[in-house]
């Protein structure tokens, strides 16, 4: 097997990245996590935490509880959830409430999933996908404007997210076929392991040892003005990063009492 994307769980790293690359003071992170894959992102969070001067605090809870776990939670720098589209809803609507410097959630790159939040959803992050118009010069293949482009002429629509992982996946392949000039599945393996290419997705490069995917970052977008945008990586950002999220205004003006 070659993983060709970071595995899901990883979509932390970045947010996490994003922050300290913008913000010194940030220290505490809470995480609420439900689901299958918990143990495993509030692992690989505390980890990528620790690497950067961030101290984590996580909570799981089960499926359907959201309300009550997020009810529950203490205040923090950073917020980061992971759970279904329906939990993450229910605890934004209670989390979103409150001052994070930023606030993170798996699902919340839909924008019909995230609609209902209305003003709450402005300066949320999320995981994004590929960048079909990005014109990021690569080692492998064409551009991902390129291959949106030539495929849109071929089907007469636009490629969706699945239509470029397949790509890419097939590039990766043949390149691994020329490098070992076969396709003994042990010998593809061990050429795979030493590529380190560019792809329309990004970098692409696999653990040595483990063969799990260590080039590739999930892009992290945020909600700016009711359309979201890509800010992280930074080769990668549409946009910049707005931040902290907690936007200040200024208090109404009361109206002066009329003297007569």
């Amino acid at each position: 097997m070659v993983n060709i994307a970071a595995a899901t769980s990883t979509w932390p790293r970045g947010v996490l990245s994003l922050v300290r690359a913008n913000d010194r003071r940030a220290r505490k992170v809470v995480l609420l996590a439900s689901g299958d894959n918990a143990v495993e992102i509030i692992s690989l969070t505390r980890a990528a935490a620790a690497a950067q001067a961030f101290e984590v605090t996580s909570h799981v809870f089960p499926p359907g509880r959201a309300t009550l776990a997020a009810s529950r939670l203490p205040p923090c720098d950073i917020l980061i959830v992971h759970a279904a589209p329906d939990d993450e809803l229910a605890a934004a609507n209670i989390l979103l409430r409150r001052p994070w410097r930023a606030a993170a959630f798996s699902t919340a790159v839909s924008a019909q999933a995230t609609a209902s939040l209305g003003d709450l959803r402005e300066r949320l992050l999320a995981p994004g996908s590929w960048l079909p118009e990005s014109t990021r010069a690569t080692s492998t293949g064409p551009t991902a404007r390129e291959f949106t482009a030539d495929y849109t002429e071929l089907h007469g629509v636009a490629p969706t997210e699945t239509a470029a992982w397949a790509y890419v996946s097939g590039l990766i392949l043949g390149r691994a076929i020329r490098f070992c000039g076969g396709i003994q599945d042990t010998s593809v393996l061990a050429a795979a392991r030493g590529i380190d290419t560019t792809t329309l997705l990004g970098r692409f490069r696999l653990d040595e040892a483990t063969g799990l995917q260590v080039g590739h970052q999930i892009p992290i977008v945020q909600w700016q003005d009711g359309i979201s945008h890509t800010v992280w990586p930074r080769d990668a950002a549409r946009a910049t990063f707005a931040h902290p999220r907690l936007i200040t205004r200024s208090p109404a003006i009361a109206p002066r009492p009329v003297t007569r």
